[in-house]
């Protein structure tokens, strides 16, 4: 029953948006992964917002950084800003 109400319930549900907010890049994903890539496979737009770069860092670079957040919205499947 569950199954099939829920399978229900997602195809009747309209397509929203979805903003994470976080204080690191990183951290949206490391918290909300899971469910960042279960919204978008329903259809909804889900957008990370890190509220800084991630510097200073005692490892890596804004380079790197960037790289690294760049890979993680492709492979979650949404948009980010920061």
């Amino acid at each position: 029953f569950r199954a099939v109400h829920s399978f229900a319930y997602h195809r009747t549900m309209a397509s929203r948006r979805f903003l994470v907010v976080a204080p690191h890049p990183d951290d949206g994903e490391l918290g909300m992964g899971g469910t960042i890539l279960r919204l978008v496979r329903q259809g909804h737009h889900v957008h990370l917002l890190d509220m800084c770069n991630g510097e200073p860092t005692p490892r890596g670079s804004p380079e790197t950084r960037q790289r690294e957040w760049t890979a993680a919205t492709a492979i979650l499947g949404c948009a980010r800003s920061n």
